[in-house]
Formats: C-alpha cells, sequence, structure tokens
C-alpha cells in the first residue's frame, strides 16, 4: 500500500465518489459515440481527471485557507467546518445540474406541449362522459404513471378510469431476482394478486380491466431450480399461464382483458462498461409482448391486445419524446403525467370500444 500510484488513489479517492456519478450520467453513448470498453475508459479517465483537479484547486486550498471566495472571513458567522462542505458542495452540484440537465433535449425546455382538450364526440361503442364504461387499470409500477395522466378527465372520452395498480408488482413474489447486478427476493407489490385482484373484480364490476405488467417479469429469476428469463421455452409457458389466470379472474363477471403492451426502457443506468443491463435490453420486452399476444390469441372472446409500445416507441426503440411531448419521466423508464395525458385520445376511445362490448353495444 504504500506504492505512489495506490497513495494518491486514497488522497482523491473522496473525489473519485463524488464526480464519477454526474460523469457517467453526462458521457453516455449518445453523447460521444462509443460503447463498452472504450466508454468506460473515457469516463475512468474523465472522473480521475476531475477528481486531480478539485484536489489541487480546490480541495487542498480550501484546507488550507487560501481560496479567497471560500474563507471563512467572507461569510462571518460560518466557521471552516461549515465553509468548505459548502463551496465542494456546491461544486458538485453544478456539475449533477449540468450533467442531468443536458438529458433534455433544447428544442422543448417544458418538456410537453399542452394536452388535447377533452372532445364533444361520443366515445367508439356508444359510451359518453355521461354513462362512461368502468375501466380498472391493474399493474406495475409503469401503470401507476400511465393512469396518473390517463385518469385526467378521461370520463370526457367515455372511460371512469380507476387505476389499482401497484409498486413492485411481481407476478412471482416468492422467487429470487437479479436487478441490475443486485441479487434480492422478488418485490412484494402484489404478493396476493390472485385474490386482491379478484376481490377487486368483485367488488368493482369494471367493463373492461386494463393490465400493464412485465418490467419484473423481464429480470433474471431463479425459478425451477435455475437462473432464467422470459424468452426461455419453459419459463415462458409459465408466464403465459399465469398471464391466463390473469385473464380468467378479470373477465369472471364478463368484463373485457385489455393487455397494454410492454414498452421498451432505456434507464439512466447502464452497467459499467456502457451497456444496458439485460433487464432493459429490447430482445426481452419483445419477448415478454410475444407471450402476452400468444395468451390473448387463445382468449379472442375475452382479452384483446392494446398496442401501447407502438404508441410510445413509434420508431421501434425506446423514445421520450414524441409529437413534441415527453412521454417518459427523467428516469426513462416509467410514463410521464404528460405522456398519460397525451394517451388519453389514442387509448381510451379503444378502451371505451372494448368497455362497451359488456354491454352488448357493437
Amino acid at each position: 500500500m504504500s506504492w505512489a500510484p495506490a497513495r494518491y488513489v486514497g488522497r482523491i479517492s473522496y473525489g473519485l465518489y463524488l464526480y464519477h456519478w454526474p460523469l457517467f450520467l453526462f458521457l453516455t453513448e449518445a453523447r460521444t459515440g462509443l460503447g463498452g470498453y472504450a466508454l468506460l475508459a473515457l469516463r475512468f479517465g474523465a472522473t480521475f481527471a476531475a477528481a486531480s483537479l478539485s484536489y489541487r484547486l480546490v480541495e487542498t486550498p480550501i484546507r488550507q485557507g487560501s481560496v479567497p471566495w471560500c474563507q471563512p472571513g467572507r461569510l462571518r458567522y460560518a466557521p471552516s467546518r461549515i465553509v468548505a462542505p459548502l463551496c465542494a458542495g456546491g461544486l458538485l452540484v453544478a456539475a449533477v445540474l449540468v450533467a442531468t440537465s443536458s438529458r433534455t433535449p433544447s428544442a422543448n425546455a417544458a418538456g410537453a406541449i399542452a394536452p388535447p382538450p377533452p372532445p364533444s364526440y361520443v366515445a367508439p361503442g356508444g359510451a359518453t362522459a355521461a354513462d362512461p364504461v368502468r375501466a380498472l387499470l391493474i399493474g406495475d409500477s409503469l401503470a401507476v404513471t400511465l393512469g396518473e395522466g390517463l385518469g385526467v378527465d378521461s370520463q370526457a372520452w367515455g372511460v371512469s378510469l380507476s387505476n389499482e395498480s401497484a409498486l413492485g408488482c411481481d407476478l412471482d413474489p416468492d422467487t429470487t431476482i437479479d436487478v441490475m447486478g443486485t441479487v434480492s427476493k422478488a418485490p412484494q407489490g402484489c404478493p396476493h394478486w390472485r385474490s386482491t385482484w379478484t376481490r377487486l373484480v368483485d367488488d368493482t364490476n369494471p367493463d373492461v380491466v386494463v393490465v400493464l405488467l412485465g418490467r419484473w417479469e423481464t429480470v433474471d429469476r431463479y425459478w425451477g431450480g435455475k437462473w432464467t428469463t422470459v424468452g426461455d421455452r419453459a419459463f415462458d409457458a409459465h408466464l403465459r399461464s399465469e398471464l391466463a389466470q390473469i385473464v380468467s379472474i378479470c373477465s369472471q363477471w364478463g368484463a373485457k382483458v385489455a393487455f397494454l403492451t410492454l414498452p421498451y426502457v432505456q434507464q439512466t443506468t447502464v452497467q459499467p462498461d456502457g451497456q444496458p443491463w439485460d433487464m432493459n435490453l429490447a430482445s426481452r420486452t419483445d419477448a415478454y409482448n410475444a407471450d402476452v399476444a400468444s395468451v390473448v390469441a387463445a382468449n379472442p372472446s375475452k382479452a384483446a391486445l392494446v398496442g401501447l409500445n407502438t404508441l410510445l416507441d413509434p420508431s421501434g426503440r425506446y423514445t421520450s419524446y414524441v409529437d413534441g411531448v415527453r412521454v417518459r419521466s427523467s428516469d426513462d423508464e416509467h410514463i410521464s403525467k404528460a405522456g398519460g395525458e397525451w394517451l388519453r385520445p389514442k387509448l381510451l376511445p379503444e378502451i371505451a370500444a372494448l368497455g362497451s362490448l359488456r354491454r352488448g353495444v357493437s
């Protein structure tokens, strides 16, 4: 440990800790044109450079009291033990703001355009604002965020939307999963989903049940005595069985079950080499959507497939902005409120039409 390079790393280690995060956010594959180990080398190099400069030009002078704009005497009642952290923290905050704010396209700093006004027409299937279909939304955190915007004035599109989705809803809560390198018990957002959703359908008697799942179903999972994931033949059969159970539960009183296809995800978190984590790969999303489509095809009188993925990702890959609207949240995963509002004239008439089928309206 007396080796000079190791001792130097020790001196600047706090700077390495502070600066690596904003730099990793800023130096992305899209911004640099690099990927894999080349991007990792650039990130490490930039982090070491920033930490070295910070140590020489900021941290050491502050500790020695030789920085005019951070000297305790300039702030009459602030001792050095308070001023120094504030000054260093201010620099870090500025770096984070630069890194994260640059992720948003400058063409639309507000993040959204004004949502369309409620329609004055009668929704397909005969549903109206005065007599809306009853829609129950269930699923995971994507469904939670979708409902925040989709439910705004939804009755104007002939739909009364009840959002009963849950954060961390995993259809296999008793299993072990690997999320971005961290192994843990599956999330417990809907540990008893079969009984919970049976009770919800009994209590609300919806005309249509809207289902948005898949984020947790795309992770690496220890199931059947081995690590597996969506796309594996055995696990796909198991997943299709669970999706078929959802159809049976939600349609027990005649409601139509509308499965929304899972949209693509980019996320701000990537592997150290700059590559996306496996659970965020488009191939996993496609595999899950294929399982959903298979279940819908096997239950044509009870279930329908609604292309949320096509709407949010019209180019066939992850998209943050559609029609000038920031349809995704800042985590590049969940659906923004503006995105949910933008989806209203596209999703709600279809939901209204499906719900009207239960009423015998063609």
